[in-house]
């Protein structure tokens, strides 16, 4: 139960070194509003294997850290994919809005994702630093994003990418963005990419 898990994480469990996995026989499972699992003071470590479920997400939110994880490190999240809409702030992604560390493989994004910075069709922002595992993003493909900055809060530079917002180090292989990217203002205003809006370092692919 996915509401459980969530629950459990916004309660302060972790789960790093746990791995859950969606019963066999879910061909979709409707979502509706749903709030994403973990936040960046109450992080998901745990791995999830989505079994090949399609999870469909109508999500309009003004808050940071959206997807089907919000924030997310450590483990391994896999065998996926997410359809609907999800509108957020900062830290926007289909499947992960922040990635602190870990792996994402296997995934695909067919839902509208809508943000202001670091937004990306898989996953808002990659992170990694010397604490944390390697970060690795493999095999995914991406849907369309649409840059929206309806507050007109954003003071720095946006970050857009089809599959990835923003990187600070990492691999990615076999990455794929069949998806349109929305942006309502001078492409010169924003760093974005078919694949990475932007990256700190030399990403490997």
């Amino acid at each position: 139960d996915l509401e459980y898990l969530r629950e459990r994480v916004e309660a302060g469990n972790t789960y790093k070194g746990f791995f859950f996995k969606m019963a066999d026989g879910i061909d979709v499972m409707e979502l509706g509003d749903f709030k994403p699992i973990g936040t960046s003071t109450k992080p998901f470590y745990g791995s999830f294997d989505g079994n090949n479920v399609q999870f469909n997400i109508e999500r309009e939110s003004s808050d940071h850290y959206q997807g089907l994880f919000g924030y997310f490190g450590f483990g391994t999240i896999q065998n996926l994919s997410i359809t609907g809409t999800i509108k957020g702030a900062n830290h926007v992604g289909s499947v992960v809005g922040y990635k602190e560390s870990g792996n994402i493989i296997n995934v695909y994004n067919e839902a509208i994702i809508k943000g202001s910075n670091y937004v990306g069709g898989i996953v808002g922002y990659v992170c990694a630093d010397g604490d944390n595992v390697p970060v690795t993003v493999e095999n995914t493909s991406a849907g369309d994003i649409v840059w929206n900055d309806d507050s007109e809060s954003i003071k720095a530079v946006p970050y857009i990418g089809g599959v990835a917002g923003y990187v600070t180090a990492g691999s990615f292989e076999s990455n794929i963005n069949s998806g349109a990217l929305a942006i309502n203002k001078p492409m010169d205003d924003l760093d974005w990419g078919g694949v990475i809006g932007a990256s700190a370092v030399a990403v490997e692919r």
